[in-house]
């Protein structure tokens, strides 16, 4: 049966790689940003751009082959004349200001409803989030991209797969630094949940859920293996769409097994899907064949968590597939969609045929985690 994980986490990771590809100058009067470097032909032919008299980005002024001069040229330019409103968007075929696309339902939609990404309609919620939660509760307290020699055998040849954190080497600390400083201040708090946790082998089911500190324990050391710190749970780690009276977890890994104090989980059907913030946009990628591994203490209880880790195969045409469903206008500053694919694709390797196709399409990824104890008084209420 397939179960869909969402983890919403901030990393650095891809625009370190947007970053590096962009650096490369494309002349000797390059400004080293890749979209507005000035090169060895001015876009205005009346600018003597070559040759003694010509200009760099840096200078105000160009020799006219008449004598006269005229505004340097410095670069790329701006989309609509840098004149759209902020409920506007440049539209990059006519080079006009329109109005940006619909996100999400306008007006919110009130308690009891729920918001229809297909038709952007608020409908109807007949099913009820929980009002009470397992008495196991882990709250990720680490949360990082391993190095590539880390990881799981997606292929079962006895070797570890992990082609992304193998791409990203030499950006790996610009990429953890920011993700495990969101987890300890609370700006990610992922919790894993569970009514029947077993240390025999017995199989159980786990759900992970997307939350909030909670506001009577803000000062809490969220990364402490003693504090067992408040959570609450965002509505969106249930669908509100089920009809079945209790609305169950979209994040839900249904055959976890703890024996001699390793955990582990997920297979062939299992996908991981995260969100993951990359400098002006959000990119949601979807990762199959996911499972779920680590360390675990206690046994009659879920006491804490060592070297975990979250790996899986990610398709470059979800990738792609991705990008293209962003706005235009949010990947702009990078050199637009067909640039951003590019760069990603051209560093990430496929070595995963995660479809049985025969042709390997996927790149290996592992995520390494840590949990401590937490507990989860409620819902997170609406924000004022």
């Amino acid at each position: 049966m397939k179960r869909v994980l969402s983890l919403s986490f901030a990393s650095a990771a891809m625009t370190a790689v947007v970053a590096a590809g962009c650096s490369s100058s494309t002349g000797s009067g390059s400004t080293g940003g890749g979209t507005t470097a000035d090169t060895a032909t001015a876009t205005d032919s009346t600018v003597a751009d070559t040759g003694a008299g010509g200009v760099g980005a840096g200078d105000t002024t160009a020799a006219k082959t008449d004598g006269t001069t005229t505004a340097a040229d410095t670069g790329a330019k701006v989309p609509c004349g840098g004149t759209c409103k902020a409920d506007e968007t440049c539209d990059a075929a006519t080079d006009k200001c329109v109005a940006k696309p619909k996100i999400g339902c306008d007006p919110a939609c009130k308690a009891g409803e729920y918001c229809d990404i297909a038709t952007k309609k608020c409908m109807a919620q007949t099913c009820k989030f929980p009002e009470k939660w397992g008495p196991d509760v882990q709250k990720v307290s680490m949360l990082k991209l391993p190095p590539g020699s880390e990881g799981c055998d997606l292929d079962g040849d006895g070797k570890v797969n992990n082609a992304l954190s193998t791409a990203l080497v030499a950006f790996l600390g610009q990429a953890n630094g920011p993700l495990e400083k969101s987890v300890k201040d609370g700006t990610i708090v992922l919790a894993m949940e569970t009514a029947g946790f077993k240390s025999d082998g017995t199989e159980f089911g786990m759900n992970m859920l997307i939350g909030d500190v909670d506001e009577s324990n803000k000062t809490c050391d969220l990364v402490s293996a003693t504090a067992n710190c408040k959570y609450t749970v965002s509505p969106n780690s249930y669908d509100p769409k089920a009809t079945t009276p209790a609305c169950p977890a979209v994040i839900s890994f249904p055959n976890i097994k703890v024996k001699d104090g390793k955990l582990t989980g997920g297979g062939a059907k299992q996908i991981f899907q995260f969100t993951l913030p990359i400098s002006t946009f959000a990119l949601t990628l979807k990762i199959t064949q996911a499972q779920l591994k680590g360390d675990v203490t206690g046994t009659t209880t879920w006491d804490s968590s060592k070297s975990g880790l979250i790996c899986g195969a990610l398709a470059k045409k979800d990738i792609e597939e991705a990008i293209a469903a962003l706005p235009d206008e949010q990947l702009q500053a990078l050199g637009g969609k067909s640039t951003v694919v590019g760069l990603i694709g051209s560093l990430l390797k496929t070595d995963i045929d995660a479809d049985g196709d025969g042709v390997k399409e996927s790149a290996s990824v592992a995520i390494q985690w840590e949990s401590v104890k937490g507990s989860i008084t409620g819902i997170t209420p609406p924000k004022k």
